[in-house]
């Protein structure tokens, strides 16, 4: 399904979409934008207009989509759409229960938007990270993954090596990776003993912001999973989409903060940032996002780009 979808598949599949968010009056526009990205930018069917398709009940749905894996791929697409939507609607997330219902198939990421909507976002927190539990280790930088550090230290051999980085020379990856911190005022990964359990993960995490140019806006965040998606069509990149929209589209929190109506997608800047990306990964020669990052640290940037294909930003939010 959303990892390598075959020329057949797609119209039944983005009918399905339709018919999963057709509750309360119809899709929302954040909805519709994500919807309209995948099919325009990642499937390569622009001629898919999502208006003019007739929505796929449940059953017809079923009937359509056979294969156990790409039922439940799709289920984890409608999660993403799910919540995009505002406000959580009961009603939607009834409609997603048929689907699975008539697909015959359970998973986590159902639990999202009910566990919220009932129990409050430090509760559903528990949900999209249980389902991103299972590809933890392939976000962590690869060289970082056997070593172990005090919980209440910070990781002065980590700290170390990024402070070697001064000494690269202007523009390589290592260097770039310095300024992306003081640019943006972020602590180092490993600075902070709270956070060392996921300092891997924020390290490669980082190094593609600046492999690809995204700057760690909500906007950007979406941009960059959706782009490690596009290049990496594999189910750990999927996981790390849905997280990214949990979190900087449907405004999961710690403290169940209202979600306002007007999103990340309600911007028609982010939406076409994000089809961008989706193109972007596209076009790239393999995956980038679980790359052995440090051992090209001494790279320069524009090597490390041309390595993975990775074409320039033609719209906002860059690095040099």
């Amino acid at each position: 399904m959303p990892l390598i979808i075959s020329g057949s598949l797609v119209e039944p599949t983005t009918r399905a979409a339709l018919g999963a968010i057709d509750v309360d009056g119809g899709s929302t526009p954040q909805q519709r934008a994500l919807l309209g990205a995948l099919v325009e930018h990642l499937w390569k069917r622009p001629d898919l207009d999502l208006d003019n398709l007739d929505p796929l009940s449940p059953s017809l749905a079923a009937a359509a989509i056979t294969q156990p894996e790409h039922r439940r791929r799709f289920l984890w697409m409608v999660a993403a759409l799910e919540l995009c939507r505002r406000p959580i609607s009961p009603a939607q997330i009834d409609r997603i229960n048929e689907y699975a219902v008539a697909f015959e198939t359970e998973d986590v990421t159902l639990e999202i938007a009910r566990t919220w909507l009932n129990e409050g976002a430090d509760r559903a927190q528990l949900d999209i990270l249980r389902f991103f539990r299972g590809w933890h280790s392939e976000h962590e930088e690869t060289q970082l993954l056997a070593r172990k550090v005090h919980a209440q230290s910070p990781d002065e051999q980590m700290l170390e090596l990024f402070e070697s980085f001064e000494d690269l020379p202007e523009g390589t990856l290592g260097r770039e990776f310095l300024e992306f911190h003081t640019r943006n005022e972020f602590e180092l990964p490993g600075l902070d003993p709270e956070r060392n359990i996921l300092r891997t993960v924020f390290c490669c995490h980082d190094m593609n912001h600046v492999i690809t140019g995204y700057e760690p806006t909500p906007a950007g965040e979406i941009a960059l999973a959706a782009m490690s998606f596009a290049a990496g069509r594999c189910e750990p990149t999927w996981a790390g989409l849905l997280l990214s929209m949990a979190y900087h589209e449907g405004r999961l929190t710690h403290h169940d903060e209202p979600v306002p109506l007007e999103t990340t997608l309600s911007d028609p800047a982010a939406v076409e940032l994000l089809g961008e990306a989706f193109d972007r990964g596209s076009e790239c020669s393999s995956n980038f996002t679980f790359a052995d990052h440090l051992s090209m640290a001494d790279w320069q940037l524009s090597k490390v780009r041309a390595h993975y294909n990775i074409t320039p930003l033609r719209l906002g939010l860059s690095q040099p």
